[in-house]
């Protein structure tokens, strides 16, 4: 005898069947979902008590796991930003850069350090574009935000020359703070 859930109309299996005993014949996963509604309250409670009393343990745990596999860690950082973030895999990302032979874009300057050059995006499209270094990254970004900010920093560079007029530091106070810099505590 066939006989299908009263929720969703899926055939049950006659092991299955409640019907013998009266109940309303549903199968496991609408089971699962109608007891959650009803006892709600208590699987909220019951989860946050075993979250307070396991959270400790398991930041330990992480932790140590952190500490003692940092390459692996890094990576999986690295992995889960550039995918949340941005949509792609690291191997993705290496492949911009050896396409951009791993300089700016825009000044094509490559990144010092252990810096990599920043995904520039579209913060409304979400469109990727370009790799850029964290300078170029960031006039790109206020030049997207307010365009009319590029003409105003031109011209107010133009109330400057080159050469002469205006206030100017000294050069021995430019070595006396050169000479302080490099000299220890």
């Amino acid at each position: 005898m066939n006989e299908f859930c009263a929720r969703c109309g899926k055939p049950l299996r006659a092991s299955r069947s409640n019907a013998n005993r009266g109940e309303i014949v549903r199968c496991r996963s609408c089971y699962r979902r109608d007891w959650y509604v009803a006892n709600r309250q208590t699987v909220k409670r019951d989860s946050k008590r075993y979250y307070r009393e396991t959270c400790e343990r398991r930041l330990e745990v992480a932790a140590e796991w952190r500490a003692s596999h940092p390459e692996q860690h890094r990576q999986n950082a690295r992995r889960f930003k550039l995918k949340s973030k941005y949509g792609i895999t690291p191997e993705q990302y290496d492949a911009m850069y050896a396409e951009q032979r791993g300089l700016c874009f825009l000044c094509g300057r490559s990144q010092t350090g252990s810096r990599r050059l920043d995904i520039d995006h579209c913060h409304r499209t979400r469109q990727l574009r370009k790799l850029l270094c964290g300078i170029c990254n960031r006039f790109v970004g206020v030049i997207e935000r307010d365009p009319g900010w590029l003409a105003r920093t031109l011209e107010y560079l133009t109330l400057f020359p080159k050469t002469g007029g205006g206030a100017f530091l000294p050069r021995a106070h430019l070595q006396d703070r050169q000479n302080h810099s490099t000299a220890g505590p």
